[in-house]
């Protein structure tokens, strides 16, 4: 009869697991799930990973995208998808709240406008800490953004339409 493993072991193999090759959240909670680690610690498990640097989003979005671009030669929409299959979709444009209600305000608004165009929403959030031209592009979850890319005093819409 197999031993139940005990609380301490699921870490060690979930460091180790990510340790490999770049990982993200749900493929580790996947993996938790698979070891029949108890419901209550997989979360606080992912936290200390996240903390001691095991877990990174945004260095497993621009592996990710790089290597499937490059090793298998996927396109922008297939990586997107793939993506969006790892729980990870959505870009957020974080900008001056002047600029924020700029891009949304009025009919046909600018966010609109980058609907129709690249068939993809963008939220545009207003942070009070970003100067007038400061922007940051990340990839949007349901709470955290992940950092994409952040440029000082540059044409915003010039550049953002490069990321996109």
């Amino acid at each position: 009869m197999p031993k139940k493993p005990s609380s301490s072991e699921p870490l060690p193999k979930a460091r180790n697991y990510c340790a490999r090759q770049e990982r993200c959240q749900h493929q580790v909670r996947d993996k938790l799930y698979a070891w029949e680690v108890p419901t209550c610690e997989i979360e606080p498990i992912i936290s200390q990973l996240i903390g001691e640097g095991y877990l990174n989003e945004a260095r497993f979005v621009e592996h990710f995208a790089i290597s499937k671009f490059r090793e298998k030669s996927w396109g922008r929409r297939k990586i997107e998808v793939a993506l969006k299959q790892k729980q990870m979709s959505g870009l957020t444009l974080s900008v001056h709240p002047f600029l924020a209600a700029y891009f949304t305000k009025g009919l046909p608004s600018i966010q609109h406008k980058w609907w129709w165009r690249w068939k993809k929403w963008v939220k545009v959030v207003g942070e009070g800490s970003h100067q007038y031209l400061d922007y940051t592009v990340g990839l949007r979850r349901e709470r955290d953004p992940i950092v994409v890319q952040s440029n000082l005093c540059r044409p915003i819409l010039r550049r953002f339409d490069a990321v996109i």
